[in-house]
């Protein structure tokens, strides 16, 4: 039978793996505006939450389709807003791996896109200042080998 990915055909199986990515540009917007409007306390707080709501739909779409989700962490190619994606990711990474689910695995790259001293996108991972170049696909498979 076909796939059934949304779960409308109870008698269908799931697509059996998915990669799941968060946006780094409504990260920005997000927090700033939550922010903004008193939401959150702090950037930490914001991202706690968003992070807690995000691992918790993780988690029940794996109980609801059987699925085995490989999270990608979020692409750093803005350099203004580096310095949130690099507490979102690590936020993230903590929280799923205290989720203790086998079937929910954080890709492990992040870092490796990033120079030396963690400051700037590696020049062979910029595609145009405001995407990833496909390049960085060679770390993002990388990842999911030591997954397997």
């Amino acid at each position: 039978p076909k796939p059934d990915p949304d779960g409308t055909h109870p008698d269908r199986p799931g697509w059996g793996l998915g990669i799941f990515s968060f946006g780094g540009n409504g990260l920005r917007e997000g927090f700033a505006w939550g922010g903004g409007e008193g939401r959150y306390g702090e950037l930490q707080e914001g991202i706690q939450s968003t992070v807690d709501i995000y691992v918790g739909y993780l988690l029940e779409t794996i109980d609801r389709k059987g699925l085995e989700i490989y999270v990608h962490p979020v692409n750093s190619v803005i350099n203004e807003t580096r310095y949130i994606v690099k507490k979102f990711n690590m936020a993230l990474s903590k929280s799923i791996e205290a989720a203790g689910s086998n079937k929910l695995h954080w890709l492990e790259f992040f870092d490796e896109t990033l120079t030396d001293d963690g400051e700037r996108l590696r020049e062979e991972f910029n595609l145009d200042g405001t995407h990833a170049h496909p390049a960085y696909l060679e770390l993002l498979t990388g990842a999911l080998n030591r997954c397997a």
